[in-house]
């Protein structure tokens, strides 16, 4: 493998585990410190997040609101029936319900709790939550990003995320998205993360499926293996073996389309012009991309772990 999405060099091998009780792949070799470096000089979380939006967008978010107060028990001033009726007739789309839902990280409502999103950004995710009531923190290993958060206001610490910077048993929730594929050892993340987490706490995190249609469908061209920022890739029953391993009980695994679209759409565009760079795609290939994600839903009723990405929850006190 090659990176065909950003200005690093180097080719890499990814290897697999042939147990069937495991199916963890990994980058070999290892990518050093510089290439690394180059890999992330570029990355998309380096843009400041856009304020405002046009009538249209503002609707729009109004709607996904009604759905969150709806469905997660997010109430808030000036949202009322219609929006809730809205929002809820807008998730029968199976994408939009996805979005929805990723857009707080599948969170119930828990005003004045505490929240650690790891790997967190320029802090859309954080400032979500933070307008929706929650504590929010978050940690970010890239300085650009976590300058961008902090000019937001938002309580971010610029680094590696360590359980011993905060207190034990602090947060009532942690949540990754597309972290965990990212670090050197995942279990030892996780069990950070239990640590840090009340002992009714939980953890929820998103990842790519090894196990995805668009990676059987497109092979070495899907986005999702994007080499050497990716060091693990995961299967349903790798990552909830990893959680197990870090002292997670009561782990539930699930294949979800959030943004397939995007990702098949990436893909697409990989195997078609050997290259790609997040955001950047044309309007047919846009419209490919949700046709594909339609097709991926249709398959799912026959294949449940088909998804493009792994939702994991799990809780923060082994079961007896």
């Amino acid at each position: 493998m090659t990176d065909r999405m950003s200005g690093s060099t180097g080719v890499w091998r990814l290897l697999r585990c042939s147990s069937q009780d495991c199916g963890l792949a990994w980058i070999y070799p290892v990518p050093t410190p510089e290439e690394l470096a180059v890999a992330y000089e570029d990355y998309y979380t380096h843009t400041p997040a856009k304020e405002g939006g046009s009538r249209l967008r503002k609707s729009y978010e109004r709607l996904r609101r009604g759905y969150l107060a709806a469905r997660f028990g997010y109430e808030g001033s000036g949202i009322g029936g219609w929006e809730k009726f809205g929002g809820n007739l807008l998730a029968f789309l199976p994408n939009r319900r996805a979005a929805f839902e990723a857009s707080v990280m599948w969170l119930p409502a828990k005003p004045g709790g505490k929240v650690l999103e790891i790997g967190c950004g320029n802090g859309d995710l954080l400032a979500r939550l933070s307008a929706l009531g929650w504590q929010a923190h978050g940690v970010e290993p890239d300085a650009k990003s976590a300058a961008i958060a902090n000019a937001r206001g938002l309580p971010v610490i610029v680094g590696e995320f360590d359980a011993q910077n905060f207190e034990p048993e602090t947060f009532d929730a942690v949540i990754m998205s597309h972290v965990i594929e990212h670090v050197g050892d995942p279990v030892a993340l996780l069990r950070d993360c239990r640590k840090s987490l009340k002992p009714d706490g939980r953890l929820l995190l998103l990842t790519p499926n090894m196990g995805s249609l668009g990676h059987r469908w497109f092979g070495k061209d899907w986005m999702h293996l994007d080499p050497p920022r990716h060091l693990h890739l995961f299967t349903r029953d790798s990552i909830a073996l990893a959680c197990q391993q870090a002292g997670f009980g009561d782990v539930e695994c699930q294949a979800t389309l959030r943004d397939a679209n995007w990702t098949l759409a990436g893909s697409l565009e990989l195997r078609r012009n050997g290259r790609y760079r997040i955001g950047e795609l044309s309007w047919p290939m846009k419209i490919a991309g949700m046709l594909l994600l339609y097709l991926e839903w249709f398959l799912l009723k026959l294949d449940e772990k088909g998804g493009e990405e792994l939702l994991v929850t799990a809780h923060g006190r082994n079961s007896p």
